[in-house]
């Protein structure tokens, strides 16, 4: 009875995310909040806030009170301006660098491109491992 039934792209991305969640750490910081409404879409939002609230972790009224991300949360600095500010070439480096931005531009509710220009200062860009900087993900 069971032949041809088969998970959508979507049902298994949905259900990986929520494999992926750790319920007692999720959703507690307005940081990790921000990047959750930007990294997520919004069936997977409900999807992610309904689990958790099944299994006894419901944070979806402190999610919804934390601000959304200015410019529906995308990144406010592009490669082509991250590469001339930092003179880098197209490549992995300027990637993670540029990730990174988004990642802080997010968790820190900046709205304008010289703020987030201004973080590059916070890390070590030129000599650090890029693989070491976190990306724009949740969770």
């Amino acid at each position: 009875a069971r032949e041809g039934l088969k998970a959508t792209n979507a049902e298994v991305q949905s259900l990986e995310l929520l494999m992926d969640i750790e319920p007692e750490t999720s959703l507690i910081s307005i940081e990790e909040v921000r990047r959750f409404h930007a990294a997520i879409n919004p069936s997977q939002k409900e999807d992610v806030l309904d689990y958790l609230e099944v299994i006894g972790h419901d944070r979806r009224e402190y999610v919804d009170a934390v601000e959304r991300p200015a410019n529906e949360g995308r990144a406010l600095i592009d490669g082509r301006v991250l590469g001339e500010e930092t003179r880098l070439e197209p490549g992995v480096r300027l990637g993670r660098l540029k990730d990174f931005l988004h990642r802080m531009q997010i968790e820190r509710g900046l709205s304008n491109s010289s703020e987030v220009l201004g973080l590059i200062s916070e890390i070590d860009w030129e000599n650090e491992d890029p693989s070491s900087w976190p990306k724009m993900t949740w969770p």
